[in-house]
C-alpha cells in the first residue's frame, strides 16, 4: 500500500467522524475515490458519519459490485436512508448487487414513506416470545449478538409487542422464569408511520437508547436506534458557508500530510453532540 493510501486508511480508522466532515466539503469525484480505496468496513464506518445526502451521492458513484459490498457492511437502517436518495432507475441497477437476504430487509424498509419510523428502523432487532425462559432467552441473545443491542423486546404469539427488558435485567433474571414474569409491560413505542418531527421530539429518547416501531395492531416491526435519530438531526443542520470548510484550502490527500487533527481543531466548527440520559430504564417509570 502506498504511503498516502496508508495515511488515509489510518486517519479514517482513528478519526471516522473527522474524515466524514472533511469529505462533505470535497468534490464528489474525490470523495468516491477516497472511499473506494478504503477497506469496505472502514468505508462503511465513514459513510455512517456523513450527512446522508453527501453519503448517498458518494455511493451512487460506486461501481455496482462495490456498492453491494458497502451496503452489506452498513446497518440496514442507514443503508435504506442512503438508497432512498438515489434515482429509482439507478437504485434498481445497484440493488441487484446487494446480497439477497439483505435486499429482502431493505425492500421492506423502502416501502415506508421517507423519514418515517418504518423507513428508518432496524427490522432485524432481536425480539423473543414471552413464554420462553430467561435462560433460553440468553442463549438466543448469545447466538445473535449483532441484533441484541441494549434491549430485548418481548412478543406474544401474535407477534405483538407486550414487554421489554434490558440485557442486564435479563442476565440477572432467575433462569427458569419466563420472560413474561420479568419484563416491563409499559413500553414506549413509535408508530411505523411517525414522521420526522414525531421521531425527533419523542420523549422516550430521554430514557432509552432505542424505541420499538409497531404497526396499528401493535405488531413489532423493528427498532429505531439513537444513532439514526442523530442522523436525522444532522440532516436538519444547516451546512457551513462556502469557503469555511477544508475544500477551500486543502485537498484530502494534502491533509493527510499536514497535521490533520490540528487542522480540524483550528479550521472547522465542532458539531454539537448530545447523548441520551444513560439510564437503564426500559419504559416509563
Amino acid at each position: 500500500m502506498e504511503t498516502d493510501q496508508l495515511l488515509a486508511k489510518n486517519f479514517a480508522e482513528n478519526h471516522p467522524a473527522d474524515a466524514a466532515r472533511i469529505l462533505e466539503g470535497l468534490p464528489l469525484d474525490e470523495v468516491s475515490r477516497y472511499l473506494e480505496q478504503l477497506p469496505t468496513r472502514l468505508a462503511a464506518e465513514v459513510l455512517q458519519k456523513m450527512a446522508a445526502g453527501n453519503a448517498a451521492a458518494a455511493i451512487d458513484r460506486f461501481s455496482p459490485p462495490r456498492f453491494g459490498q458497502i451496503v452489506a457492511a452498513l446497518p440496514l437502517d442507514i443503508a435504506a436512508l442512503l438508497i432512498r436518495r438515489i434515482e429509482p432507475e439507478r437504485q434498481r441497477e445497484l440493488m441487484l448487487q446487494v446480497p439477497p437476504q439483505i435486499g429482502h430487509w431493505l425492500t421492506r424498509l423502502l416501502r415506508y414513506p421517507e423519514n418515517s419510523a418504518g423507513a428508518l428502523m432496524d427490522p432485524q432487532a432481536l425480539a423473543l416470545p414471552e413464554d420462553i425462559t430467561a435462560l433460553e432467552a440468553m442463549t438466543r441473545v448469545r447466538g445473535s449478538p449483532r441484533h441484541s443491542l441494549y434491549y430485548v423486546y418481548v412478543l406474544n404469539r401474535e407477534h405483538q409487542l407486550v414487554g421489554v427488558l434490558n440485557l442486564r435485567e435479563l442476565m440477572l433474571a432467575p433462569p427458569k422464569d419466563h420472560l413474561s414474569a420479568v419484563m416491563h409491560r409499559e413500553v414506549m413505542t413509535l408508530p411505523a408511520l411517525s414522521g420526522r418531527m414525531s421521531i425527533v421530539e419523542h420523549p422516550g429518547w430521554l430514557a432509552v437508547h432505542a424505541l420499538p416501531v409497531v404497526d396499528d395492531q401493535e405488531v413489532f416491526l423493528g427498532v429505531l436506534r439513537y444513532e439514526t435519530l442523530r442522523q436525522l438531526e444532522r440532516e436538519s443542520t444547516t451546512p457551513p458557508p462556502a469557503g469555511v470548510g477544508f475544500a477551500a484550502v486543502l485537498t484530502f490527500s494534502e491533509l493527510c500530510w499536514t497535521g490533520l487533527a490540528g487542522a480540524l481543531a483550528d479550521l472547522t466548527s465542532p458539531v454539537a453532540t448530545r447523548t441520551p440520559v444513560d439510564k437503564e430504564r426500559t419504559g416509563n417509570d
